[in-house]
């Protein structure tokens, strides 16, 4: 259930990041630009996102197979999304790295519901001491 959890916060945190990337490239235009050259501010935009967002893409794509690596990875990118002011993406990237590597190292055998008990050895470990039930 955890891992599901953590899957989703990964790519909301994605989606607010692609967000963060339009917004951040906007005013960007708006400020610098004067909002006149386009071609220069779409290149800067494109590469914005190139770099923010297609690592984040393809660390969630194969995070099946790497679990740790990709939790370490997704927090490794909350600390630059922490940097860059994206708040939101931080704190998903970080829960969902958390909750990556959490996934991997608490599946213990010893926790497993489908295991099979050997019913025959844990019945009547003890034997009644009571002379009653003895007669």
């Amino acid at each position: 259930m955890s891992s599901i959890i953590g899957k989703i916060a990964i790519w909301i945190g994605i989606v607010a990041q692609i967000y963060f990337s339009v917004v951040f490239v906007r005013m960007i235009s708006i400020n610098i630009a004067g909002g006149s050259d386009y071609e220069t501010i779409f290149l800067l935009g494109l590469i914005l996102a190139l770099f923010t967002v297609l690592p984040t893409i393809f660390t969630a794509i194969y995070m099946e197979s790497y679990s740790v690596i990709g939790g370490a990875l997704f927090i490794v990118y909350a600390i630059i999304a922490l940097c860059l002011y994206n708040f939101l993406s931080s704190i998903l990237w970080l829960i969902g790295g958390i909750l990556l590597i959490w996934n991997k190292y608490s599946k213990d055998e010893s926790t497993d519901e489908n295991e099979k008990v050997d019913i025959e050895s844990t019945e009547n470990q003890f034997e009644s001491k009571d002379k009653i039930t003895k007669e």
